[in-house]
């Protein structure tokens, strides 16, 4: 039973939506409030996390993709047949809250120094740690690019002198 906060005396629903009850004062009606309330079987209950659904199309050819491989999600892209980056990211999402697929380590992208892309295999054993960055070699690409920049569209033309 819940009680009235303004004057502790009981309540009745008047109101239903789903979770949200909206609650009256037998006393006095013009006391009214909102309250949630988890029930049995409702939405909040039973999160969509929580229900088992098949395994869509994407989310199949991933698993059979990663059967015993390590693969970024550059290289999934350029292997299936999806070329979409975000629903590639959001079924790797899925899997691995449902810990069919884990992230086993990392490699570095391209030649920019401090950035991983996350290499990922089939499991549900714990994720591996995302390595450090190195701050020393970050401040020294950086301090490079800006200095590519002054020189505009000559930074790549112009020689230095013996």
């Amino acid at each position: 039973m819940i009680l009235c906060p303004f004057c502790g005396s009981p309540t009745r629903v008047y109101d239903v939506r789903q979770e949200h009850r909206k609650r009256r004062c037998e006393k006095n009606t013009e006391h009214t409030f909102n309250t949630v309330e988890v029930v049995a079987g409702s939405r909040a209950a039973n999160s969509r996390g929580t229900k088992s659904a098949p395994l869509g199309p994407v989310q199949q050819e991933i698993v059979a993709r990663l059967d015993g491989a390590l693969l970024s999600a550059v290289d999934l892209m350029a292997v299936m047949e999806t070329n979409s980056k975000s629903r590639i990211g959001d079924a790797l999402r899925g899997l691995r809250q449902r810990k069919l697929v884990r992230i086993a380590g990392y490699q570095m992208v391209g030649r920019t120094v401090g950035r991983w892309s996350p290499l990922y295999t089939l499991g549900s054993a714990p994720d591996a740690p995302e390595p450090r960055r190195d701050s020393a070699a970050i401040n020294r690409r950086y301090r490079a690019n800006k200095a590519a920049k002054k020189l505009g569209p000559w930074s790549g033309l112009l020689l230095e002198k013996p």
